[in-house]
């Protein structure tokens, strides 16, 4: 190994240690802006925690069906789990886990894992996997394409006191086109809520907003990486093994 590749094999380990400092969704993001990928990859507990305690499989009977709305009103309705202290059987499932809609505990996996696979092995833990790409249906492909595009990156900045405008980058044209018919030049009170902890949607956060933003007008694209962690069902979580390729 040469002087050069020694060197770029520090900075590399410096980094990723680093990195491995933030929380999760600053960690991942970082590594997917940077090209850092899942080199000497971590998770931090809360994480951790949150995919084992999800990973499992829960009777119907576990939840109860409620009413909520998003920032902008929309009314839905979802599932929410029962008080824990009901003795449900649970086991460890495998297959596509959805981070999205679950209770508050999972809010730490919408903004980091989102939708990932899960493979129960009775020894070892949940096997969890991953791409993380932040591309999917629901995406605009814009925000990963390296193009600059200042218009969508004020969109998602003004989002944080114009809940239409957080409708403008969707790729659904219906749903851009009910951001431009209710357009809302100052909301004062979504501005309180968007920086008020629990009244924000948790998948679009101010940090959040902020970073899709600096996507929009950032010069290149950004590369994809695996993600490969096996979580233990009982012990500490930092016993849990991390891969890296």
């Amino acid at each position: 190994m040469n002087a050069f590749d020694f060197l770029k094999r520090k900075t590399v380990d410096l980094g990723s240690t680093a990195s491995n400092q933030l929380p999760d969704r600053a960690n991942l993001f970082l590594r997917y802006m940077s090209g850092l990928g899942n080199k000497n990859l971590d998770l931090d507990e809360r994480t951790l925690d949150a995919a084992r305690e999800f990973s499992v499989d829960f009777p119907e009977e576990a939840f109860t069906l409620e009413k909520g709305a998003t920032p902008s009103g929309e009314q839905f309705e979802y599932k929410k789990l029962k008080n824990k202290g009901i003795p449900f059987a649970l086991k460890p499932r495998s297959g596509p886990v959805s981070s999205y809609g679950l209770p508050q505990e999972g809010h730490s996996l919408s903004n980091t894992l989102g939708r990932y696979n899960v493979a129960a092995d009775p020894e070892k833990g949940v096997r969890i996997t991953d791409t993380y790409d932040m591309s999917n249906a629901y995406e605009d492909p814009d925000l990963t394409s390296g193009k600059f595009q200042p218009r969508k990156a004020w969109n998602e900045i003004a989002s944080l006191w114009n809940p239409s405008a957080g409708f403008r980058n969707n790729p659904d044209p219906m749903v851009r086109l009910k951001g431009r018919d209710q357009n809302v030049p100052f909301d004062f009170q979504h501005l309180k809520n968007t920086f008020e902890d629990g009244k924000y949607d948790s998948t679009y956060s101010p940090l959040t907003r902020l970073a899709r933003a600096g996507m929009y007008v950032g010069p290149f694209k950004p590369t994809p990486f695996d993600i490969d962690v096996t979580v233990p069902y009982e012990g500490r979580i930092g016993n849990s093994e991390t891969y890296s390729n």
